[in-house]
């Protein structure tokens, strides 16, 4: 996998207009409240990676970046930044309003200022998890409208980002033995992530019918299949990168995404 590659591929979606969110009747009124609360958590931390991309960038030299990975990752900021005014347009027509802090994002935050420049790609990959886990819920509990619509499209963008961190572990660790003692090592924050997502939105699951338990399941069936993706990784390889299609199973088929080419 060319780095290239990725470069074009979040080229070709930086320009995508907002989708419409002006008309939520599809969603019962009482589960408004609880779900505007979980996307105002989720758009606070939908914002704030840029500190990696400028991190990464004092550091390109020395370990040998790529300049189109890092126009990638930059391009992977801005796409999460789009997420977040998506949800802030979710908000307002859920009559909900902004946070500006939540202990979830200050940990998160902390989190990844403990790490260190690389290391915090490692918790961003963990918050991947996080999202793509209750993304993919909301799409399939939702009623069809165009709240369920947008928030699909962001699952899928989701998905990609995935792809896309694991493809530069891959890349980064030649070494089998490293890219398993590297992906064994996260799988623990990969999972904290997922029970912080069952435990912070139970009055939201509550509404949709879904388990706090199945949530965390659904998790931990994610984090498995990225520390298997990492571990068996084939640096700059195709292959690799397509091994990573399966984690999309558990969601509708139209989540599913090819990668980039």
């Amino acid at each position: 996998m060319r780095w290239s590659d990725w470069r074009s591929y979040f080229e070709g979606r930086r320009t995508r207009p907002l989708p419409p969110i002006d008309d939520v009747t599809e969603i019962p009124p009482a589960w408004r409240g609880p779900l505007a609360a979980s996307l105002a958590r989720f758009q606070l931390g939908e914002t704030g990676e840029g500190r990696v991309v400028a991190d990464l960038r004092r550091r390109a030299r020395a370990w040998g970046l790529s300049p189109d990975y890092l126009e990638s990752l930059r391009l992977f900021v801005a796409e999460e930044g789009r997420h977040a005014a998506i949800l802030g347009t979710a908000l307002r027509a859920l009559g909900g309003r902004p946070l500006r802090r939540t202990w979830t994002a200050t940990a998160f935050t902390r989190a990844r200022r403990i790490a260190g420049p690389g290391l915090e790609l490692l918790v961003l990959l963990a918050a991947e998890v996080a999202a793509l886990t209750f993304y993919g819920t909301l799409v399939e509990r939702l009623p069809e409208g165009p709240l369920r619509a947008a928030l699909r499209d962001i699952a899928r963008d989701e998905a990609m980002h995935l792809r896309f961190h694991v493809a530069f572990l891959g890349s980064a660790l030649p070494s089998a033995w490293a890219r398993r003692g590297v992906a064994t090592a996260w799988s623990g924050l990969g999972i904290a992530a997922g029970l912080v997502v069952a435990l912070d939105h139970g009055a939201t699951l509550r509404c949709l019918g879904v388990p706090r338990r199945a949530v965390a399941l659904r998790a931990a069936r994610l984090v498995t299949d990225v520390e298997d993706a990492v571990a068996t990784a084939v640096p700059s390889s195709r292959r690799a990168c397509g091994a990573i299609t399966a984690w999309c199973g558990p969601f509708p088929r139209s989540l599913r995404s090819t990668p980039p080419s």
